[in-house]
């Protein structure tokens, strides 16, 4: 959800020697996947439930590096889709942010213990989160340099408080090399994705691929956006659906997933936040599409975020050609 700016404040992040102290991530995440991505070799198939509890020692050493952190994320965004199923359809507590968003007791409770979980699996490592912002793993001030973990407890929040199944624990990994792994899981929809360069993507352990249809006269569009649209995305908002097949209102994670395993082709949102996208880059890349601010650079901090397969992407980033 669009939420207040957070600044990772990662700059230049270390090199890549540095980060191999922490992750051993570097080189060996330089391979991207596509339609058609490389096999995995991680050792058990799926990850359920409470799977993480107990595994707290150094993941690297059982397993290729960027294979253990996406292991990590599953783990923990199982716990946390555990979690927030308990107070699912209840009545919750409740406050409403300073960006007058609404916060609720589930969430919290989801944030606290995926940070709990990283501090004991990674002490070393950095992490961000929607509600409890940007410190070091252990609750000290953020390590300059070091992979940082990056959590939003409950996309989809108003969704949640409402009782509508569209929302889901989002947990990425940002290093040096961008964002490398991914988990959306979505526990109320039965649904869960995954993605890290050069392993692929993923929903219920299926491989999962991006649709390329030639034209947006051919297009099923998801657009999540109605009172949050800004007057200077209206004229290209109005082009995208009058241009395409279909449309469709998703919004949040959800559209994204829908263009990462080919039943829509075109997802846009004119503002998130960096906890709302870092997991999803992974799993709409590897799944052979684009995700990327709406003037088509690569998708930093803040800001628009279009998802498109990677044959409509250049036409639909000259539809928005001179918004700001």
């Amino acid at each position: 959800m669009p939420a207040r700016s957070a600044s990772l404040a990662l700059g230049p992040l270390a090199r890549v020697a540095e980060l191999a102290d922490a992750l051993a991530l570097g080189a060996s995440v330089s391979g991207r996947g596509g339609s058609n991505p490389p096999s995995r070799t991680r050792t058990g198939a799926r990850v359920c439930g409470t799977g993480g509890r107990g595994r707290t020692g150094n993941y690297g050493a059982r397993m290729a590096p960027v294979d253990s952190a996406l292991e990590f994320a599953l783990e923990i965004a199982h716990v946390g889709g555990e979690i927030a199923m308990r107070h699912y359809q209840k009545s919750l507590s409740l406050q409403r942010k300073a960006d007058d968003t609404w916060v609720t007791e589930a969430d919290l409770a989801v944030e606290s213990e995926l940070r709990a979980r990283v501090a004991t699996a990674w002490p070393k490592h950095n992490c961000l989160g929607e509600e409890d912002g940007f410190a070091a793993a252990d609750g000290g001030p953020p390590v300059a340099g070091a992979p940082t973990w990056i959590i939003d407890p409950i996309d989809g929040t108003h969704n949640y408080m409402a009782g509508i199944p569209i929302w889901g624990t989002l947990v990425g990994l940002q290093t040096a090399d961008g964002f490398v792994a991914g988990v959306c899981h979505a526990p109320a929809l039965g649904e869960t994705y995954e993605g890290a360069r050069g392993l692929g993507a993923r929903m219920n352990g299926n491989d999962i691929s991006s649709d390329n249809v030639g034209s947006l006269s051919e297009a099923t569009t998801v657009f999540g956006g109605g009172a949050f649209v800004e007057e200077k995305f209206q004229p290209f908002v109005d082009g995208l659906l009058a241009r395409s097949w279909r449309i469709r209102g998703f919004g949040d994670f959800w559209g994204h997933m829908l263009v990462a395993r080919g039943a829509a082709h075109v997802m846009f949102e004119p503002e998130l936040s960096i906890w709302d996208t870092a997991a999803l880059v992974p799993i709409v890349t590897e799944a052979g599409a684009k995700l990327t601010h709406l003037d088509g650079s690569p998708w930093h901090e803040q800001g628009s975020c279009l998802t498109t397969c990677a044959a409509l992407h250049e036409e639909v980033v000259a539809l928005g050609a001179g918004v700001t």
